[in-house]
């Protein structure tokens, strides 16, 4: 039985810039990197996914305001990126 090869969080982020800011196709960046280009596609997905801003509520804000009127009323924090996502 192989074992899965793990990848250095560098070594990703190096074969997602190739894709997303030297526009190579992702097929052109796995040959490159002698890796399968399913690999570079979830790790652009994982990538965007942690770039999106997450709002933090607090519990008791949550509690007594829906949604809507939780961000009307300026009850949110700052939104927080992932380290990687800031340009």
């Amino acid at each position: 039985m192989t074992t899965r090869k793990k990848y250095p969080k560098e070594f990703k982020l190096d074969a997602i810039s190739l894709v997303l800011e030297q526009e190579y196709t992702k097929a052109e960046a796995a040959r490159s990197l002698e890796i399968n280009p399913n690999l570079i596609t979830r790790w652009i997905q994982e990538h965007q996914a942690d770039c999106k801003p997450k709002v933090v509520m607090s519990p008791s804000t949550k509690v007594k305001m829906s949604p809507f009127e939780s961000l009307r009323k300026g009850h949110v924090r700052e939104n927080h990126y992932h380290e990687s996502c800031r340009n």
